[in-house]
């Protein structure tokens, strides 16, 4: 495998891009523009500019993703081989997002509070800082990278909360749609990922990729679906206890009244 550090100066130009934003900017925009935001608190402020970087990578991110799944032909012709700078672009704009948010945890919070998030960023960050290096399985990366379509309606969910709007119906909206569009992007799709990736496995071309890249490729995406699968249990679960808190009940006088969404 070729070893190229074509995509570099953009996983680092990402990278302080990211922590640019989350230090200076995003605190910025956020007191002009949300009402609340001053009353927040300083932990939470932690959370709320880590969200809003990360809304900005997913809108790039994921239009470039879907610009190159629907046009770029060698990945289309070769999932195992194929590459262009196009294709890795957006992974190496990940990679730099995924490191400058490890160190704003690193910085910011304790480390049990944030492990599992950085377990996550360590598994989805070793696999594309091999495929910005030495490039095969680009397809694999690249759709992969459609997962973060249902992060925005993460995020969201937590700006609802802290600014005190849980028992609004836009944050049982919000929920519904989290629900369906996790389950669309990252489990929904695990069956038919791994079915590519047993071709490409039984593929005798596959053979000429180094193990540990394998390793990393196939054990990085295991762990990931484990995470998905047991994030999607809690955001089920949460979504299911937020609709019957929001069902209407009718008291003795058959007048019929909301309850009230008790956070916690």
């Amino acid at each position: 495998m070729d070893i190229s550090f074509d995509h570099y100066q953009w996983f680092f130009g990402s990278m302080l891009f990211c922590l640019i934003f989350y230090y200076f900017i995003s605190p910025i925009l956020s007191q002009i523009l949300v009402d609340g935001y001053m009353a927040i608190t300083e932990e939470k402020k932690i959370m709320w500019h880590t969200m809003t970087i990360s809304n900005v990578h997913v809108v790039v991110v994921c239009t470039l993703s879907i610009y190159v799944l629907l046009t770029d032909e060698a990945i289309s012709k070769d999932v195992a081989w194929g590459r262009s700078f196009i294709s890795q672009l957006p992974l190496a704009i990940t990679l730099g997002y995924i490191v400058a948010d490890s160190i704003v945890m690193l910085h910011k919070l304790k480390f049990k509070d944030a492990r599992q998030f950085l377990a996550h960023h360590f598994c989805t960050a070793v696999p594309y800082w091999f495929n910005i290096t030495f490039g095969p399985l680009t397809y694999f990366a690249v759709f992969r990278l459609l997962a973060e379509f249902s992060t925005p309606f993460v995020n969201q969910r937590y700006f609802l909360d802290v600014l005190g709007k849980k028992s609004t119906l836009g944050y049982v909206i919000n929920g519904v749609l989290l629900t369906i569009v996790f389950f669309v992007t990252r489990i929904a799709v695990i069956p038919p990922y791994y079915r590519e990736v047993y071709y490409v496995l039984a593929n005798r071309s596959t053979l000429q990729l180094n193990w540990l890249y394998l390793l990393v490729w196939v054990g990085g995406s295991v762990v990931l679906d484990v995470l998905n699968v047991w994030w999607f249990r809690k955001i089920l679960r949460g979504a299911i206890k937020t609709i019957q808190l929001h069902k209407p009940v009718k008291e003795e006088n058959g007048d019929t009244v909301r309850n009230r969404v008790k956070g916690e």
